[in-house]
C-alpha cells in the first residue's frame, strides 16, 4: 500500500496469522509492517515497491496486496496476473471513512494488537505505529464523513494508520464464513469430543 509522503507496507493475509479468533470474538494481530521512509532528493522507487511485494509474497502463504491505485496502478497492471491484488476504493471519502471508524473501534475495543515499535523509524524522536496512532486527528467532512489526518509539522504521519486501516478493513470484510473458527457440535453422550 502506497500513501502520502512515505511509503508503507503492511502484508495482509485474509486469515491467520492476521486475525486470530476464538469463542470470545477476535482480535487482529500486527506480525509485520515494513516502512519505506523517502527523503526530498530520493524519493521511493516504485521498482522497491515491486520488489517488496514479491519478497513477501514468497514468504507469505495466501497474501493479498492493498493498493492505492493512484499512486501504483502501472504496478497492479504488472502484477494483478501474478499476485491477488485489491485496489483500495476510497469511493468519495467513503472509504476512508470505513476505514477510519473500524481502526476507530478496534483500537477502543481492543481488538488490535501489535508489537513493540511495530512499524519503527529512525528518528529524533520516537516514530512507530503506536506513536502514530496516539496522535492522529480525526477530521469530518462537511458530508459528515470521518478520515485520519495528522498534525501538519513534518514530524507527525498517519501514513501506518491508513495502511493498518485499510488491511484490517479488507481482512475483516473478507473473512465472514471463514473456517477460522470451528464449532463443534456435542457427541452422542453429551460430551464435546475435544
Amino acid at each position: 500500500v502506497g500513501r502520502g509522503s512515505g511509503v508503507h507496507h503492511a502484508a495482509t493475509p485474509p486469515s491467520p496469522p492476521l486475525l486470530r479468533g476464538g469463542v470470545e470474538g477476535f482480535r487482529v494481530v500486527v506480525d509485520r509492517l515494513d516502512v519505506a521512509v523517502p527523503r526530498p532528493d530520493a524519493p521511493v522507487e516504485v521498482a522497491w515497491v515491486e520488489r517488496w511485494m514479491h519478497e513477501v509474497a514468497a514468504g507469505f502463504h495466501d497474501v493479498t496486496f492493498i493498493v492505492d491505485e493512484y499512486q501504483l496502478l502501472s504496478t497492479i497492471q504488472r502484477l494483478e496476473s501474478r499476485y491477488a491484488i485489491e485496489r483500495f476504493a476510497f469511493r468519495a471519502g467513503r472509504g476512508n471513512h470505513a476505514l477510519t471508524m473500524l481502526l476507530r473501534k478496534l483500537i477502543l475495543h481492543r481488538e488490535l494488537a501489535w508489537y513493540p515499535g511495530c512499524g519503527e523509524i529512525a528518528a529524533a524522536h520516537r516514530d512507530d505505529l503506536e506513536t502514530e496512532l496516539a496522535s492522529l486527528l480525526l477530521r469530518e467532512s462537511p458530508a459528515g464523513l470521518c478520515r485520519l489526518d495528522h498534525i501538519r509539522d513534518g514530524l507527525h504521519h498517519d501514513d501506518r494508520a491508513f495502511v493498518l486501516g485499510a488491511a484490517c478493513l479488507y481482512a475483516l470484510e473478507h473473512t465472514a464464513g471463514g473456517d477460522w473458527l470451528s464449532i463443534t457440535p456435542p457427541t452422542a453422550g453429551g460430551g464435546f469430543g475435544w
